[in-house]
């Protein structure tokens, strides 16, 4: 039940930062309250916990609990949308999980959705654990059954980790009747308290009792995995989540390989999942494996099983998955300044990263100074330009032992543009300040402009007018410059200026990440210039460099390049769904991409195929504020069956909304689309339009259809688009 939004002797503010908006009271507890707001950002509802007070020991609770959600981000886990400090208070954004306590039901034995929810919920224990994370508060309360079955942890307030104290008044905090014996004594503790904690809940689950002894009427095996996950001695109980699975019978199954000679590298890669597009995973999997067993069948098989025991591999549909993150692990590093330097120079920025990690954990074990570490991490975070590698990042300067302001609010700045809140990064960017660091403030510099495209040309101009000033001095931030007004002449369809301005600003970058950024920028104009041919041979270089420095985001962006530029030649295409899904994963380009997708299935006549890309272009649009969701809401109207009726009504709706579009390619296509649906609407405009494009897009297809496409579609002559062929 929502309640009143007045809390005590003062009221909840209204909002929670520029995101949130205050609707009601979900609850309240000692450390503050939780408060329901509309997450005006991504749409739908937010839990937000609210900590009025600044004490010590508050502030401390909260550090620890943003820290472990930043290391860990998964569905079974709450995630963590933003945070920050108003009034005198600290608030922490988090989704709101729609369920009931753990177990989430009444149960007599330990098997069927009992034993489901047992098993998922030690799945994220053990991949909790894995991120150095134990919760240390385990109950009921703090685990919600969501209706699809899957258990969800909340308030990780309590929560430590590697490099994360609990300290202060609150070291033996927690339930007591959860407490593991260890955890009320005030001792260290590790995952097997939550272990524990997990027994006791299911004691309870099962007798009505949270009493570990209360179980004796229980079934051999379930008495038995009961008694070992409430063992007084924390050394008597499972070591690890995973050793408790195996108390509930369950056991990755031994792999078994033919005997034969040693495999070879290439065929170690059927063992994995894919894709290898864009992420490499399969590939890069199938070399580590071969690293450490040379092929060997035995060693292979035996190793295969350790990476599932320890969760660096992931059984899917019969083959294994193995993040990008487990692979870091498992690549052998050396560390050192000239190590990292090089792989930063020369464009191998996860590898950089990794080193970077591997350093900064030596550092911190022998008490060294980790600041220097933690530029160098936050600096590789910026260039990947991927929201996990800026959660890993703000993860790592949580657990710092001297906090770095700056360092934080140009990842916090960076993570709000990537999430499409431009005026909120771009105000905490200049809040922020210069930056003592000359390469990050290239950075900070490079995220304000960024920032300021989501706030309009006039906001672009004023940020832009600002930094001229500081670039006459400053080689690299000069070269930057160029790019930033190259950006600026691809928006007002200046494109071979842009193409011009991209090219120099490359020339001038200093890391190989830097040149190739600027080098994709210039195929992107060269192809809105029409100059396909070029485009596409420039993309097809730049992904083959992008897939040798393993730089997801920009492999991505020119195969996305190389196939648009082939599109609009006319080329023959197959729609790819192993490019949707590296873009899926990597969480990167996945709107352009799904679209563009869209578009190749729905030519080729694959209507379901077409219809699902074309969906999740339109949600992934949506989610990031993006004009192009009016290209993937027309193109459903096209795909999507319903009555004659209710198709008018919703195309004359998106034809209001295509008016209101910017860009006026994407207004000229969706308009033309809505005209085959209600004949005559918007005809003078489609021709108007059309007559604005460059010559050299007057007869090449855009993202969904060319110029004369487009008149052929409200009757003014050009080609009329035939019908494709319907699904086999």
């Amino acid at each position: 039940m929502i309640q009143p939004l007045r809390v005590g002797p003062s009221a909840l503010p209204e909002r929670f930062g520029a995101r949130f908006v205050t609707r009601g009271l979900l609850g309240r507890g000692g450390f503050g309250v939780v408060a329901l707001a509309q997450d005006t950002l991504l749409g739908g509802e937010a839990a937000v916990k609210w900590l009025p007070g600044l004490s010590p020991a508050r502030r401390a609770a909260l550090r620890r609990e943003v820290t472990a959600l930043r290391a860990v981000s998964w569905p079974g886990v709450v995630a963590l949308l933003d945070e920050g400090e108003q009034d005198g208070g600290l608030w922490l954004g988090m989704e709101r999980v729609h369920g009931a306590p753990f177990p989430g039901g009444v149960f007599d034995q330990l098997q069927g959705p009992l034993r489901d929810r047992a098993v998922a919920l030690l799945l994220t224990l053990e991949r909790l654990h894995r991120a150095g994370v134990v919760h240390r508060d385990l109950k009921p309360q703090n685990v919600l059954v969501r209706p699809d079955g899957l258990p969800v942890l909340l308030d990780l307030g309590l929560a430590v980790g590697r490099g994360v104290t609990a300290g202060g008044a609150d070291e033996v905090a927690g339930t007591p009747r959860y407490q593991a014996p260890e955890q009320a004594r005030g001792e260290a503790v590790d995952g097997r308290a939550d272990l524990y904690a997990l027994g006791v809940m299911l004691t309870e689950a099962l007798t009505g009792l949270a009493d570990p002894w209360a179980i004796h009427e229980l079934d051999p095996p379930t008495l038995a995995a009961l008694r070992a996950l409430t063992a007084p001695d924390p050394d008597d109980r499972p070591a690890s989540a995973r050793e408790a699975l195996a108390l509930l019978g369950v056991e990755p199954e031994r792999r078994r390989l033919p005997d034969g000679d040693p495999l070879p590298s290439s065929a170690l890669r059927g063992l994995f999942w894919g894709p290898d597009v864009g992420l490499h995973l399969a590939e890069d999997a199938a070399e580590a494996l071969w690293r450490v067993t040379e092929g060997r069948r035995e060693a292979v098989a035996a190793t295969l099983d350790a990476w599932q025991r320890e969760g660096l591999a992931s059984d899917e549909g019969g083959r294994l998955r193995v993040s990008r993150e487990a692979l870091r692990q498992l690549t052998p590093l050396a560390a050192g300044p000239e190590a990292i330097e090089e792989a930063e120079e020369a464009g191998r920025v996860e590898e950089a990263l990794a080193r970077v990690e591997h350093q900064l954990a030596a550092t911190r074990a022998q008490g060294g100074d980790e600041v220097p570490w933690l530029r160098t991490l936050t600096r590789l975070a910026l260039s990947l330009q991927r929201a996990p590698a800026l959660r890993r990042a703000l993860y790592e300067l949580g657990r710092a032992a001297c906090p770095w302001p700056e360092g934080e609010a140009l990842l916090h700045g960076a993570n709000r543009s990537v999430e499409g809140d431009g005026p909120g990064a771009l105000a905490l960017l200049d809040g922020l300040g210069p930056v003592e660091d000359p390469r990050l403030e290239v950075w900070r510099h490079a995220l304000r402009v960024h920032a300021a495209i989501r706030c309009g040309d006039a906001v672009v101009a004023a940020v832009l007018a600002s930094i001229a000033p500081l670039a006459e001095h400053n080689p690299e931030l000069s070269a930057s410059l160029d790019g930033w007004r190259g950006l600026v002449a691809y928006r007002e369809e200046r494109y071979a200026e842009a193409v011009a301005l991209h090219l120099r600003a490359a020339q001038g970058k200093p890391t190989r990440a830097g040149r190739l950024s600027s080098r994709l920028s210039a195929a992107s104009a060269q192809l809105d210039a029409g100059q396909l041919d070029a485009a596409f041979e420039e993309a097809e270089v730049l992904a083959k460099e992008a897939a040798a420095l393993r730089h997801t985001l920009f492999e991505l962006r020119a195969l996305w390049i190389q196939r648009s530029a082939a599109v609009r030649a006319g080329r023959p295409l197959h729609a790819s769904p192993e490019l949707v899904e590296a873009a899926r994963a990597a969480g990167a380009l996945l709107a352009q991409i799904a679209l563009g997708e869209a578009a190749i299935a729905w030519r080729a006549g694959q209507t379901a195929l077409a219809l699902s890309f074309a969906e999740e272009a339109e949600r992934a649009f949506a989610r990031e504020h993006q004009p192009g969701v009016i290209l993937a809401r027309a193109l459903l109207l096209t795909l999507r069956p319903a009555k004659k009726a209710e198709r008018v009504k919703l195309a004359r709706a998106l034809a209001a909304e295509a008016r209101r579009c910017p860009i006026p390619g994407l207004t000229l296509q969706a308009l033309a689309l809505c005209a085959a649906i209600v004949p005559g609407v918007d005809a003078g405009a489609v021709v108007k339009l059309a007559a604005r494009l460059p010559p050299a897009l007057q007869g090449g297809r855009l993202e969904l259809l060319s110029g004369e496409e487009c008149l052929g579609l409200v009757g003014a002559g050009g080609t009329i688009l035939a019908p494709p062929p319907p699904d086999p």
